[in-house]
Order: structure tokens, then C-alpha cells, then sequence
């Protein structure tokens, strides 16, 4: 008996506040410092100083010019210098030994004052004046990494972290006395990508937050530390993380009065958070779980974005008209017949702009834009493969691997047709992806015999039939 085998294949399966303000964004150049001016509304930057030395991990625009901090050496010596714009030379200020520790993200500066800086490293809090170039110590905290300062809504708030990833947040008092007031902690513990955004150094444009980690701008929702990806892909952050500073004067503009915020994912329904697909049978809706908390601002409406990723680029700069597929006015996605592909893995970006229900303006400067989920549309499959090639003696029965892809338990309808003779159809079902059948010919036959799949039903209650 000679076996052909017939596969039944359907596809294989398998925010926040934004402004159209500018901040500050350190560069990174030859391994000398620089500082740009970044604007949120466009996501371009422009360089205004380079060649930076000697190099700083923090920096805040004065009077004039710009202070930068130099990282404590190994005597736990922190430098202060002066920036000119005009000319890039920079001028020796004052030196302070901290009692911190010695790490790049230990170092924080926020102008207090035309006059003065407030400086916190290693959990040690100074005062740069600037009038004399001195430094006073207002407190101490040791052993204790400083990672935010800045100041919100007329509050200064720091956030402070230890070896163990647990993280404080205070809000800080200078007059009449330095007071440093516990608000939460927090941790790695829930979601790790999240927390660490939030304790990042943070620059306030109109009373909204910027950050950067790696080549990403987020923004900051302080009212529940919340962020939301808003550029990514900028050649100048080529670390970690990129320090930030406010503008002097940046506290007007045009486009201050953007209250948009697309909402949040509700990431408890994901099992692994960034990671995770959401699936569903080709021809069904998917229902991605948004909490519905979106704010628009005027004329804006919410739109769920289906992008056909392409690789390597991050889904900031998917908004083009070769990757987006189809844009949806809620979180119910519907197949679409013909367009959207099963077995293909989509992202779906929730975008908040002005614009129509169920289109998208990418360039409202007021957009503000939710991080991506990944969805696939499926159909089951089943595969057959035999598990002896050769021949067998005539009468002989044959065991056949079955390789099923889909969601467990499955029931498989299949055909046995021996030539010559009227086809016999099984039923089997299967709670695992794998498995065996055997298939026997009628006594005495000699020749070939085909196995056809006719129907395939997966756990979801996914069909795909001949």
C-alpha cells in the first residue's frame, strides 16, 4: 500500500497631556556632550551646542546660557560649569562632594530661581548661587540614587530609588525650611517598562512631561504616572536614557491649552504585557481591551489604527499609507474579507486627533498616541505526515503523524479513499497539537490510498473546511 497524503491547510496560524511645546534633550556626539532643542509638536530637533567638555549627565538653561553637572568621579566630586550657546566654551562654576553614589543617573539640576539651582546627587540635596558661585547643602539622604527632579503645577517633586527597585516619589519644600514629603513608592513589581519610564528624569513643556529612554520621547500623565510612546527613532539618544531640561521661557506658546489623551490599555487582560497576541478565527471581531478613558480635546476623536508592521521600525513611524490597513472608530476590529490576512500579525495603535471618527491626523500637534497591541486572525490547520515511507505488505495497516495548529481540543473530520473504492470518513478529535491515526485498507487491496482532510474545528469553535 502506497499512501498520499491531502492537507487541509486554511493559512497557516500562527497618555496623556500633549503640548506642542519644546524642551531640552542632551545629544550625544563623538563622545563629547551637545544640547538640542526638541519640539514635541513635530518630533524634530535642532542642535544648539556641540562639542560639549567635559561631559555631563544633567543640564538646565540659566540666564544667558546653560549649567551642566558632571557625573562624581570616584572621590564622589561633583563639577559644575557654565555654558555659553554663542560659542560652545564652557567656565568652572563651583565643585560639591557629595555623600551619593556614584552613578550616571545620580545627578539632577532644576532652576529654583533666575539666580538659583537646585542640585540633588545621591539623594543630597544642594544650592548652586549663581550670583556668587557657591554651594550651600540644604539636606542630606545617603546611599540613594536621584533619578527625577522637576517641578509640576508650581511643586517640585523628586524621585529617589534604592538597590532593592523600590522607587519614592516626594514632593520637595524649600522655603521656609527644606522639607522633603513622601507621596508613593514605587516598583518593578507590576510593570516593568512602566516603572521604569516613570522614574526617569522629566522636563516640563506647559505643564506636561517629557522624557527619553534609548531612542524614544514619552510623555508623562503625572496625575497617575502613566506614559505613552509620542517620537521615537531620533539619531542623536544613542544611551539609555538622554537627561532633559524645561525651556526658560517655555511656559507659553500657540498650543499649550492641548488637553488630549488617547486613554490606556488594560493590560491585565494581557498575560504578558508588550509580549502577548490576541487571537481570534479569521472572520470574527477582536475586541481589544482599551479602558475607554480617552480625553479628546476639541474636534478630536479616537481611532484604532490596524498597522501591517514592517520590520525593524518602530510603530511611530508605521503611520504610513503602505502599512496602515484599516482604522477603526472603537476597540471592536472586524475581518476584513480579502484585506486583512489570517495568520498575518497586526498592531493596533489607539490615536487621538482631530479629525473624523475612523480617521486619523497625524499632524494635530495635539495628537497624542497609546502603545501598540499585537492581534492575529487565524484559521486551524492540520498537517499529515507518515511515519514509515515505504510500502506496506498488502492489508497492512499504516499509522500517520497529525501535526494541528490552533487552540486544543480539536475534532477532525477526514477521508480514507482506497481506489477503487467508496470513501470512508472518520471523526477524531485531539487534545493536543499532536497525534496519530491509523489508517486500513480494505482486506487484500493492493495500490494507493489518499487521506483528505475535510474539516478541521479548534477549541475557539475556529472551522475551516475543504
Amino acid at each position: 500500500m502506497k499512501v498520499i497524503l491531502s492537507v487541509l491547510l486554511c493559512l497557516i496560524i500562527v497618555s496623556n497631556e500633549l503640548t506642542a511645546q519644546s524642551v531640552y534633550m542632551a545629544t550625544e556626539e563623538g563622545g563629547a556632550g551637545g544640547i538640542a532643542i526638541y519640539d514635541l509638536a513635530t518630533c524634530q530637533y535642532t542642535t544648539l551646542v556641540s562639542g560639549i567638555t567635559p561631559e555631563f549627565v544633567d543640564f538646565v538653561e540659566v540666564p544667558g546660557g546653560f549649567v551642566t553637572v558632571t557625573k562624581p568621579n570616584a572621590s564622589n566630586t561633583a563639577t559644575f560649569y557654565f555654558v555659553d550657546p554663542a560659542s560652545g566654551t564652557t567656565t568652572f562654576l563651583a565643585s560639591a562632594l557629595t555623600n551619593g553614589v556614584n552613578g550616571i543617573f545620580s545627578t539632577r539640576l532644576l532652576l529654583i530661581s533666575p539666580t538659583e539651582v537646585l542640585c540633588v546627587t545621591g539623594g543630597s540635596f544642594y544650592l548652586l548661587d549663581l550670583t556668587s558661585n557657591t554651594i550651600s547643602t540644604l539636606a542630606i539622604f545617603p546611599s540613594e540614587n536621584s533619578y527625577s527632579l522637576y517641578e509640576y503645577n508650581g511643586v517640585i517633586y523628586y524621585i529617589g530609588g534604592f538597590a532593592n527597585d523600590q522607587y519614592n516619589f516626594y514632593s520637595i519644600q524649600l522655603n521656609p525650611t527644606f522639607q522633603r514629603s513622601f507621596i508613593e513608592t514605587f516598583s518593578f513589581s507590576t510593570n516593568p517598562e512602566e516603572a521604569n519610564e516613570v522614574i526617569m528624569d522629566r522636563a516640563s513643556a506647559c505643564d506636561v512631561l517629557a522624557l527619553t529612554i534609548g531612542t524614544q520621547v514619552f510623555l508623562v500623565n503625572p496625575n497617575n504616572n502613566t506614559t505613552s510612546i509620542h517620537c521615537s527613532e531620533q539619531p542623536f539618544m544613542n544611551n539609555f536614557t538622554s537627561a532633559t531640561a524645561p525651556l526658560l521661557n517655555g511656559t507659553s506658546g500657540p498650543n499649550c491649552n492641548c488637553i488630549g489623551d488617547a486613554g490606556t490599555w488594560d493590560w491585565s487582560q494581557m498575560p504578558l504585557p508588550f509580549i502577548s497576541t490576541i487571537l481570534a478565527c479569521a472572520g470574527s471581531t477582536i475586541t481589544v481591551p482599551h479602558n475607554g478613558d480617552e480625553t479628546p480635546g476639541l474636534g478630536q476623536n479616537l481611532a484604532f489604527v490596524l498597522i501591517d508592521p514592517e520590520p525593524g521600525q518602530h510603530f511611530y513611524n508605521q503611520f504610513t499609507s503602505n502599512n496602515i490597513v484599516s482604522i477603526y472608530d472603537s476597540p471592536v476590529l472586524t475581518f476584513i474579507p480579502g484585506v486583512t490576512i489570517p495568520g498575518e500579525e497586526y498592531w493596533v495603535i489607539p490615536v487621538l486627533s482631530d479629525a473624523p471618527p475612523g480617521s486619523i491626523n497625524m499632524a494635530d500637534p495635539c495628537r497624542d498616541i497609546q502603545f501598540r497591541i499585537r492581534v492575529r486572525w487565524f484559521t486551524p490547520s492540520v498537517n499529515f505526515t507518515q511515519v514509515n515511507a515505504q510500502p506496506c505488505a498488502p492489508g497492512q495497516c499504516r499509522t500517520l503523524n497529525v501535526f494541528l495548529q490552533g487552540t486544543p481540543p480539536f475534532s477532525l473530520v477526514y477521508e480514507v479513499v482506497a481506489a477503487g473504492n467508496p470513501p470512508q470518513v472518520f471523526n477524531a478529535t485531539f487534545n493536543v497539537q499532536t497525534g496519530t491515526i491509523q489508517v486500513c485498507p480494505p482486506a487484500g487491496f493492493t495500490g494507493e490510498v489518499e487521506i483528505n482532510a475535510l474539516s478541521l474545528t479548534d477549541g475557539t469553535n475556529c472551522n475551516c473546511s475543504n
